[in-house]
């Protein structure tokens, strides 16, 4: 498990507090809470959230932390919360990090990594980015690895182009969506000029956005 190693390696010592996972924590570990709790606020008012990630700064005997994030502030992390629905934070899944900004970042990729997940993961670091690609053959070409996955389609479908497809597949054209119109809100006539602009601008938008394109089968472009 990549967080017990680094932990392993950083030489944690103290006292240690048993986490969900089966993991434990010691001050100046990385934790991430996995549950919204608004009844736990830190010293900024800040409400402790899932995949929230913290430094852990004291351990209690009663097997409660307190921890803090730069920005956050502190709080303390009561025992029966510790042990269910916080684990180790030095490693996390892509989707838990989505928000966050480090100095360097580093990704594990493998052979079900989308392009879009890579994305995300590979753009965490301010100073640099890593990538670690498994290959338990040992013999793949990282580089090769690396172009696959960026080359790799999206692994959802939107709404828009699984309804294409599936006319394609009876024969039909699917529906013309660069000339069409949303529906003016009830209330249209009386928004101010300046507020119906925007929502002209911002419909013309996303009419661009759900237009397919044809050479990458009808499915929607993005990284």
């Amino acid at each position: 498990m990549i967080n017990t190693e680094i932990q392993y390696v950083n030489g944690r010592r103290g006292r240690a507090v048993a986490l969900h996972d089966g993991t434990v924590a010691r001050v100046g570990d990385q934790i991430a809470t996995r549950r919204n709790d608004p009844a736990l606020r830190t010293t900024t008012g800040a409400k402790v959230r899932n995949r929230h990630a913290w430094t852990v700064t004291a351990t209690h005997r009663d097997g409660g932390l307190t921890v803090e994030h730069s920005t956050r502030g502190s709080v303390e992390i009561p025992a029966a919360y510790a042990a269910e629905h916080v684990e180790l934070g030095w490693a996390v899944t892509g989707y838990g990090t989505q928000g966050d900004t480090v100095d360097i970042g580093i990704a594990i990729l493998d052979a079900t990594t989308s392009r879009n997940h890579a994305y995300v993961a590979l753009t965490r670091g301010r100073r640099m980015n890593h990538a670690v690609l498994l290959d338990p053959t040992g013999a793949q070409d990282p580089a090769e690895q690396l172009a696959q996955i960026a080359a790799r389609p999206a692994n959802g479908e939107s709404a828009l182009s699984t309804r294409a497809r599936l006319h394609r597949a009876a024969g039909l054209e699917p529906p013309d969506h660069q000339n069409r119109r949303a529906p003016e809100p009830p209330n249209a006539a009386s928004l101010a000029p300046e507020l119906q602009a925007k929502i002209d601008k911002i419909t013309q938008r996303l009419d661009r956005l759900q237009q397919r394109s044809p050479e990458h089968g009808g499915r929607s472009i993005g990284l």
